[in-house]
């Protein structure tokens, strides 16, 4: 069987005794021939290669690929795993994961130097040699990190993400699923009550010999292994580990040939699988005493993941699987990265003395804004419902994990105050996909009362029960949030703009719901939901749970003096895809349709006992 030289070259890197030898043989072109390709079709894949395909033993550094001291696991288990073959000959190279119905996570070793047709996505396999078309993806685009070099021999930003050319939903008898990516930057996975560790993957079973073959096993396998301290692994690798990286102890269970960009990952309490890291390059043999297998931490590089999700998005994040048809992005919080109202201006101290801002302790234990909310009684906040679960998950953030600071326009300096309770609305289905924005609507109830003074503390006013607001004329509103007061034009760097510190507001056009039908044909647009145009100002990114708003007179009947009042609308429930597009939307859960069933009823419930 003939490759083209490209994939040989390619080929041949993955399975190299040292990482240099691979950037030696790309750049100077050499003709490095695989001697042969074979398949046994009963049983299993076996490779020869003309060059030593072990890794020395020493200090030698080349890409981890394969499992070594597994089993078999149960079929259909670790349903986010994929494995990335060649097109042409359906060869098996490296592993991966699903993060959304459309990304797939893996390092760049495993895609550097590869087109998008020239590798395919098997999803929902057991069998890695199935021949069910309906398991393979087209990949779209292929993002490496832009700091990865793979000429320096280092592995560092070592991380890529695929784009497949169509969701996984398009095929729905394949048992795929998507894994958890981890909650915040600065996961710590040294405790000693951490969850034991699991590596899956199609990678050899056996520490291949000099000359001997290279088997690579048709079943997926899967190992319990344990995690090495940073200063083990720099023991070991005679290295300083960076905070990018993650090590595990090959002594009895290693990454060898095949599995690059295979998972690292660990059991929640909840059930649900969380991505750790992925297979990077080994130090020493595959199976060295004292050796190791070096992973990419994923949580070091959750900016970059978000960023690059955005930038290839057909759809709104990987935290809601599978997502609509529809491409927008839902404006949650992004791993502690703070909100945004696009071309918005300052607000003036205690101008809207009715947000809140929601906020999580972080590893550091200091308080992150996640979500915007409003004040609707001196105990009750009204927020978005999707804003109490954490990225990427169908977890709840407990009572105790979140803060609200209020009276203030800058979040920071606001005093902070705890919750009792966490109301959701009973028919909002966070994992749903087709209707995960119906009903995006929640009620936090205070610790205790918080003072409305009407002047550093007020109350937003309620639209009457049942009035539309988005019935066929186009209208203005407002917006408010803490972030940025204007977007790059760059989707991928949006997530690295620092924003201020104080809060922004800013003027919308409100449209009419057959205006929006017609940006979004696909949508299950229930009729509690609103939208504005995101041409010029926009909210996005974060600033979920903030209130679109209108302003009114009041006249005080004792000095006769006007005010002007804020009403609620809507609660920022979704965006457009990017932020600020003309001719895009964003979507909001329409307040008055829930005035009457849900938050008159906390209301008066709570005058008595909260």
């Amino acid at each position: 069987m003939k490759l083209s030289r490209r994939l040989v070259t390619v080929f041949m890197c993955l399975f190299a005794a040292k990482a240099l030898f691979c950037e030696d043989s790309i750049e100077n072109g050499e003709d490095n021939d695989l001697d042969s390709i074979t398949e046994d079709n009963e049983k299993e894949l076996v490779v020869r290669d003309s060059v030593d395909p072990t890794v020395p033993d020493g200090d030698a550094v080349g890409p981890a690929q394969a499992l070594i001291g597994g089993f078999p696991v149960a079929p259909h288990k670790y349903r986010f795993m994929v494995s990335l073959q060649l097109q042409k000959n359906r060869f098996h190279l490296c592993g991966g994961v699903l993060i959304s119905s459309t990304h797939v996570l893996t390092t760049s070793v495993c895609v550097f130097g590869l087109n998008t047709f020239d590798i395919i996505v098997g999803v929902g396999l057991h069998n890695r040699k199935t021949n069910d078309s309906q398991h393979f993806f087209k990949v779209k685009s292929i993002q490496l990190h832009r700091l990865y070099n793979s000429t320096q021999g280092s592995f560092e930003n070592d991380i890529a993400l695929l784009t497949l050319a169509a969701p996984i939903t398009s095929q729905p008898t394949i048992k795929a699923g998507i894994i958890a990516l981890p909650r915040n930057i600065n996961e710590d996975y040294h405790k000693p009550s951490a969850a034991a560790f699991r590596l899956v993957g199609w990678g050899a079973t056996k520490n291949p010999r000099p000359g001997q073959e290279i088997v690579l096993p048709l079943l997926l396998q899967g190992a319990l292994v344990r995690v090495l301290s940073a200063a083990q692994c720099s023991t070991r690798a005679k290295e300083r580990m960076k905070a990018s990286k993650i090590c595990i102890d090959s002594g009895r269970t290693a990454v060898c040939m095949g599995d690059s960009g295979g998972p690292l990952f660990r059991q929640r309490a909840s059930g649900e699988y969380e991505l750790v890291g992925l297979g990077s390059y080994v130090v020493g043999n595959c199976q060295a005493i004292n050796g190791a297998n070096v992973f990419t931490k994923v949580a070091y590089f959750l900016p970059w993941i978000e960023k690059a999700v955005a930038a290839n998005r057909q759809v709104n994040p990987p935290r809601v699987p599978p997502p609509p048809s529809v491409a927008f992005n839902e404006c949650a919080r992004t791993n502690g990265i703070a909100p945004f109202v696009i071309n918005g201006k300052n607000a003036t101290k205690h101008q809207l003395n009715w947000i809140v801002s929601i906020q999580s302790p972080n590893s550091y234990d200091v308080l992150t804004h996640i979500c915007g909310g409003s004040i609707i009684s001196d105990r009750l906040i009204l927020t978005a419902a999707h804003c109490l679960y954490y990225l990427n998950s169908n977890d709840r953030y407990g009572t105790d994990q979140l803060k609200i600071k209020f009276g203030s326009h800058n979040p920071h300096d606001s005093p902070a105050i705890g919750i009792s309770n966490i109301q959701i609305h009973p028919k909002y289905h966070n994992q749903n996909p087709s209707t995960h924005l119906h009903h995006d609507i929640a009620i936090l109830t205070l610790k205790h009362a918080i003072g409305i003074d009407n002047k550093k503390v007020g109350l937003i006013s309620l639209p009457s029960p049942g009035k539309k607001v988005c019935t066929g004329d186009e209208d203005l509103a407002w917006i408010a949030g803490w972030g940025h007061t204007n977007s790059t034009k760059d989707p991928v760097d949006q997530l690295y703009l620092t924003p201020p510190k104080i809060l922004q507001y800013a003027r919308v056009e409100r449209i009419s719901r057959a205006t929006c039908r017609g940006i979004y044909p696909t949508l299950n647009f229930s009729q509690y939901m609103m939208c504005t145009s995101s041409t010029g100002t926009d909210a996005c990114q974060g600033d979920s749970g903030g209130a679109l708003f209108e302003k009114y007179l009041v006249r005080d009947t004792t000095t006769g003096e006007t005010k002007t009042k804020h009403r609620i609308l809507g609660i920022i429930s979704g965006s457009s895809r990017g932020c600020g597009i003309a001719g895009k939307a964003s979507i909001f859960t329409e307040v008055a349709g829930y005035v009457r069933s849900m938050i008159a009823p906390a209301i008066d419930k709570c005058r008595t006992k909260c």
